[in-house]
């Protein structure tokens, strides 16, 4: 079945909402253009308020086709030179303003498209403002022997121009606003609690690196279907039973309260505590046929000593023994005392903790030591 104009519409707002950074598979678009245009080559880039350009896609060219044209060759472009004489989104057709005489004698064709750019003559074409002050610019191209774009090609790609700068947008902000869950999920993996999200089946939907860490050191596991369970038999049903009572909460009511659940291991000692709660994400998220969600927090029993210095390590870049001296700091003891402890000399450890006041933005000790102080899990 021939490729169409919508057939490729709606594939390109697809791929911009698809969710990957990258957005749209410009080489596949440009592609599939050329079979509407029956161009020999094309290329589709945006360039910068510098005058830089960044190719999106090219086909049909030299593999050092696009290293030449964002180095040199895209100052000199005799195609895209006149291009504020049209406007944005018309479809700009060489032949009709450029003379083949101008064009042959040029060093844009010479030295660049004929050699790199499969001898490419006659242009159609089009440019877009982009936010930052940015230009979006389209050019698919024939031989000379080939002529000019058909009368049905010049239609087809009419039909497609308005969607291309509108597609980059909208993948640009996908990227962005995936960049911005990213930094979300990389803060979430940081905290000391481990965080999860179940179904009603206990289907692990989200945990977080310190959720997997726990329970890796506890010995908790999943099921081959990926549910969450729990050693004792007791305790697995209650868990099944608090995450199923979460889940049946309807949409719109005020949240209950979570319930808390204590894990031991099969001598009896307490392993990890573990509450339970509703999770109901923001409205414009849950659209019809959402799946109902409960929120696990898991976290070492209350008494157990934490990795102190490995949080501190994690979140500031100390060395482990410029953490280990932080903390040592944070408890009340002296530089001597630390040293000798370490049995190292005092200047070592002065000079550790220079390090890491360094590293934490401190200029003095006491600042240092109320940085530490400060974060929770050092201040119980």
């Amino acid at each position: 079945m021939p490729d169409t104009p919508a057939d490729l519409i709606a594939d390109l707002y697809d791929m911009a909402t698809g969710g990957s950074f990258g957005g749209p598979d410009w080489q596949a678009v440009l592609d599939r253009i050329a079979g509407f245009s029956r161009s020999q080559s094309g290329a589709l880039h945006v360039t910068s308020p510098a005058g830089e350009a960044t190719i999106l896609g090219a086909y049909g060219c030299d593999s050092s086709m696009a290293e030449a044209y964002t180095a040199h060759f895209h100052q000199l472009d005799a195609f895209r030179q006149p291009f504020r004489s049209f406007q944005p989104g018309e479809l700009m057709l060489s032949h009709e303003y450029l003379m083949d005489a101008e064009l042959k004698a040029s060093e844009f064709y010479n030295d660049f498209l004929r050699p790199k750019v499969g001898d490419a003559f006659y242009n159609a074409g089009a440019y877009w403002a982009l936010p930052g002050k940015r230009w979006l610019f389209l050019g698919i191209a024939r031989t000379r022997r080939a002529g000019p774009v058909s009368r049905r090609g010049t239609d087809q790609l009419r039909q497609v121009l308005p969607h291309l700068p509108r597609a980059l947008q909208l993948a640009e902000r996908t990227g962005a606003n995936q960049a911005v869950r990213d930094l979300g999920l990389d803060a979430l993996d940081l905290l000391p609690s481990g965080v999860m999200v179940l179904e009603a089946d206990r289907r692990v939907a989200f945990a977080n690196r310190t959720a997997e860490r726990l329970m890796r050191q506890a010995g908790i596991t999943l099921s081959p279907g990926g549910q969450l369970r729990l050693r004792a038999t007791e305790e697995d049903n209650l868990l099944a039973q608090l995450v199923w009572q979460a889940t049946r909460q309807e949409g719109g009511t005020p949240p209950l309260p979570g319930t808390m659940l204590c894990a031991c291991d099969a001598a009896g000692r307490l392993q990890r505590t573990l509450l339970v709660a509703p999770f109901q994400p923001r409205q414009h998220h849950r659209g019809e046929g959402s799946r109902p969600l409960a929120l696990v927090l898991m976290t070492d029993p209350p008494g157990q000593p934490a990795d102190l210095a490995g949080r501190l390590a994690q979140l500031f870049g100390l060395s482990p023994s410029e953490a280990e001296v932080a903390v040592a700091l944070a408890a009340g003891l002296s530089p001597e005392d630390i040293a000798r402890e370490r049995a190292v000399q005092t200047n070592t450890i002065r000079g550790q903790i220079k390090s890491a006041m360094f590293k934490t933005g401190t200029r003095r000790q006491g600042e240092l030591i109320r940085l530490l102080l400060s974060l929770p899990r050092l201040a119980s």
